[in-house]
């Protein structure tokens, strides 16, 4: 982390450094080379969250901060260790924090909160010549997305939910025995542990689901 107090701060301004991948296939021009086109700039960050440490470094370099606390903070997009730190070792004056990210220049109050599921499936594992002998742990995985998916009651508090990774199979030649979800889940109302209560009621009520499951 990076902070950067003028006199004794009673306003916290919160920035974070670190930024998602840069993907190739996905720019229309080089992510690593600043573009401006028609009045926008195009470049890895710009908006989530370089673009808003460089009007912070601006206004700060052109004013005469008072009573401000500048708080550029690492591991964002993942970990959060920054933050975390950060909220360790703040000073003791600060009454007001203001947190820079992209929001179409919209004021928000609040955030959903953030959380990572894993549900692991456990399964048996065949030969590919012999798939009836075994249990497709890709398959019953492929069940529990629909579930999440397509039931009112795992949505009905409108969370914001993700499936953003899954795992399984070690060979074309082998019915998996074991696959993971990995599943963003963000929140206001319903808990983690309160949705994942209700989702594993519906994986248990459901007979196509023969696997063991397990939720963290």
């Amino acid at each position: 982390n990076i902070l950067v107090n003028f006199g004794k701060p009673e306003l916290l301004i919160v920035a974070h450094t670190d930024v998602v991948p840069a993907t190739a296939r996905r720019w229309s021009s080089n992510p690593f080379i600043l573009t401006q086109k028609n009045n926008r700039f195009y470049g890895r960050g710009t908006i989530d969250n370089k673009g808003q440490i460089a009007s912070l470094l601006s206004a700060a370099s052109n004013t005469k901060p008072i009573n401000t606390c500048l708080a550029f903070t690492t591991d964002e997009e993942t970990g959060l260790t920054g933050i975390k730190h950060l909220t360790k070792t703040l000073p003791k004056t600060i009454k007001t924090a203001l947190v820079c990210e992209p929001t179409n220049f919209q004021i928000v109050s609040s955030h959903p909160g953030v959380s990572g599921i894993t549900i692991k499936v456990n399964a048996k594992a065949a030969h590919a010549s012999t798939p009836h002998k075994g249990l497709n742990a890709i398959s019953q995985a492929a069940k529990i997305i629909r579930i999440i998916d397509n039931n009112s009651n795992l949505t009905s508090s409108r969370p914001i939910i993700n499936i953003g990774k899954i795992a399984g199979g070690e060979k074309l030649n082998i019915v998996p025995n074991y696959c993971e979800i990995r599943v963003n889940y963000r929140y206001q109302n319903l808990s983690p542990s309160a949705w994942l209560k209700l989702l594993k009621k519906l994986i248990i009520s459901d007979k196509d689901i023969n696997a063991k499951v397990n939720l963290t």
